[in-house]
């Protein structure tokens, strides 16, 4: 497959003719896209191996550190994850609101598995399938995020990590591996704007991180509502300053009525909280 042709396809061609553009044949039931059922996806050539479960991470792409707010590395999503039954997981738009909901809202679509082969074949066909140490851009930039992508194909993960990829345009990039993941992820990046089927996604668990009320100032001229902490949750607030993970069926409906400034009232205690709804591969606490 030439990889030029390959990388336009993913760019440009609707999600049900992506295989065929990247020269995998296949054949598509003629249901509606809008229906819940995705289409049937029947390849007729071999594609690329890859975990299969709906907690299988297959790709991921997250954009870590950079100046920001305290806080934000916590509760920070990935911008994509698409799992091996092809649900693809992304960070809908934020309610223009103050104070805002405590839960981000995170929506879930689904892709066929010819739509996957064809993310995987781009990312074989850009040189991605083998570690690579990436150098620093030529300009001097401070403060910028890294772009993390993964991979997990043909029994191995690859593991991509670029300081401030692509902040100079993509002209600006005159290393060759750091211009061939910059292209592969500016086609990712359409993806995480939606995909068929999307719904919302409810998470099973969330990493909490406490912190005492009285350490963090109210906003001026508003009054945080205040919310019990569960008994039956299974952690006490005093023991989440740095990171506990609490099932959603210990709380109930407790973080949707909650805003980022809701006081959560344990053992007499008042805390404000940063919550994480645990996507496919969320390590927890392990992972920051």
């Amino acid at each position: 497959m030439n990889r030029r042709r390959a990388l336009a396809a993913l760019a440009t061609a609707p999600f049900a003719l992506l295989a065929a553009a990247c020269g995998t044949r296949t054949e598509v039931s003629t249901a509606a896209s809008t229906t819940s059922t995705p289409p049937t996806e029947v390849p007729t050539t071999p594609g690329i191996t890859h975990p299969t479960g709906g907690d299988d991470v297959v790709i991921s792409l997250t954009y870590d550190g950079g100046f920001v707010a305290p806080g934000t590395i916590f509760t920070r999503l990935p911008r994509l994850l698409i799992t091996g039954d092809g649900s693809v997981y992304f960070e809908g738009a934020q309610i223009e609101i103050y104070p805002q909901p405590l839960l981000p809202p995170v929506l879930v679509g689904r892709i066929s598995e010819g739509e996957l082969q064809a993310l995987l074949q781009g990312a074989e066909s850009g040189g991605l399938f083998r570690n690579i140490t990436y150098g620093p851009p030529e300009a001097n930039v401070a403060d910028a995020p890294n772009t993390v992508l993964v991979i997990n194909a043909n029994a191995a993960t690859y593991t991509h990590d670029a300081y401030a990829l692509g902040l100079g345009g993509e002209d600006a990039e005159t290393d060759k591996d750091r211009h061939n993941l910059l292209e592969y992820v500016s086609l990712l990046e359409p993806i995480a704007n939606g995909v068929p089927d999307t719904r919302s996604f409810a998470a099973t668990r969330f990493a909490v991180r406490a912190t005492a009320a009285d350490e963090v100032p109210p906003a001026d001229g508003i009054t945080p509502n205040e919310l019990a902490w569960p008994e039956g949750s299974g952690i006490r607030l005093a023991d989440a300053a740095e990171c506990q993970v609490v099932a959603a069926s210990s709380i109930g409906m407790l973080f949707n009525e909650a805003t980022q400034i809701t006081r959560f009232v344990d053992n007499g205690i008042k805390y404000v909280l940063l919550v994480r709804p645990m996507l496919p591969g969320d390590l927890g606490c392990a992972a920051r």
